[in-house]
């Protein structure tokens, strides 16, 4: 969603730091599955360069 919609990001920057942080802790648990791990990574990232 985010790829096809980057204002999401972009558009609230006061969203982000929530966002960040529900990925970090999302990231950091044991009990994802590998394709669940994958779309937060793909958050992670999207979020890294809806800074740039």
């Amino acid at each position: 969603m985010i790829a096809s919609r980057p204002s999401l990001l972009t558009d609230r920057p006061h969203l982000r730091p929530p966002l960040e942080e529900a990925v970090e802790v999302g990231l950091s648990t044991d009990e994802l599955t590998r394709a669940e791990r994958d779309q937060f990574a793909d958050l992670h990232y999207a979020l890294r360069i809806a800074d740039r």
